[in-house]
């Protein structure tokens, strides 16, 4: 078994490290870790136990995780992914949670011990109204400013791709009534489903990818929505039309994407400070819950800065880092 931690340099963390791998490897736990291992924190320290064998997970195809903005004021439609190398993936989840730790510490009411702590999410973080109804509600504005701070460097540094693909949202609209004059409002919806899957094949067609798979990570969501006569699952539909778009024009790394999976950016039920602290919690699902809540604030910051022109919650375009940015202009 091998441990990691989110920064090296910390002698106290790496105690704190040793002593947990004794425990396990006494245990017997050492041999019964799941293939990605598991998050810890010990004594307030972040702990990533990883299994010796098989090693084989560490070099899986790299994860997509994708997501979409809308907002209506800034006439603004964009669809981005940050693609992460799984290692990397992994290092950008232990350094949130070692955010997260930290922050309970300075106020004990943001994190109880059996609860899951609040999600990222932009809204919910810098909207009065959205943050009252979260633990956020706990941070002034000065923590959550070095918080963005903190794991922004930490997406710049560990995502080895950012794509964004932004549109005129009025310009979308049109687009889909010229193109589709005859269809109700009631199928608008799965029209401009079928356009973002376009434009995310197109966004990942155009970033020269030089991999031979990528696991996709989009957050599901269950709104039924009418395609054609037949209702289906939003998220379905949106692989169904990204995989057909696919078939068509084949990416030159294989989309993987599974059928069962159900990805969330809200953390697993159960999941609390007292768990990582007494067994622990598996990195793959840490990896995939943060990843989403991780494109959700990039693209959130993205749009804003854009759209603003100046720096949002301490943050600027230049602290955003570069990102391969696809325009598409729809003809009139």
């Amino acid at each position: 078994m091998y441990t990691a931690l989110p920064h090296t340099e910390d002698n106290h963390a790496q105690e704190e490290a040793d002593k947990l791998q004794s425990e396990l490897e006494k245990s017997g736990q050492a041999l019964q870790l799941p293939s990605w291992g598991k998050i810890w924190v010990r004594s307030g320290k972040v702990i990533w136990t990883i299994p010796s064998h098989p090693l084989e997970d560490f070099f899986a195809p790299p994860l997509s995780f994708v997501d979409e903005t809308l907002d209506e004021k800034l006439n603004i439609f964009a669809i981005g992914a940050l693609i992460f190398r799984a290692p990397n993936a992994a290092v950008a989840a232990l350094r949130h949670i070692q955010n997260l730790v930290v922050l309970a510490e300075l106020h004990k009411e943001f994190w109880p011990p059996n609860l899951p702590p609040p999600r990222l999410h932009l809204r919910e973080l810098t909207h009065p109204a959205a943050k009252l109804k979260t633990a956020w509600r706990h941070i002034p504005r000065p923590h959550i400013e070095m918080l963005f701070r903190t794991f922004i460097p930490t997406i710049r540094e560990q995502a080895g791709l950012k794509l964004i693909s932004p549109i005129s949202l009025n310009d979308m609209r049109r687009a889909i009534r010229k193109v589709f004059p005859n269809q109700p409002e009631t199928q608008y919806n799965q029209l401009a489903i079928q356009l973002s899957a376009q434009l995310l094949h197109a966004l990942l067609e155009g970033s020269n990818l030089s991999i031979e798979q990528l696991e996709l990570v989009v957050d599901y969501n269950r709104t039924p929505i009418l395609v054609g006569e037949v209702k289906r699952q939003a998220t379905l539909h949106f692989r169904d039309c990204l995989l057909r778009a696919n078939e068509k024009n084949p990416l030159k790394a294989q989309l993987i994407w599974k059928a069962d999976a159900r990805y969330s950016s809200k953390f697993p039920e159960g999941f609390s400070l007292s768990m990582l602290e007494q067994c622990g919690c598996d990195a793959r699902t840490l990896v995939e819950v943060i990843g989403l809540q991780f494109i959700d604030i990039y693209l959130g910051l993205w749009r804003t800065v854009r759209a603003q022109g100046k720096p949002y919650f301490g943050i600027s375009q230049e602290d955003l880092g570069l990102q391969v940015v696809t325009t598409t202009t729809w003809a009139h």
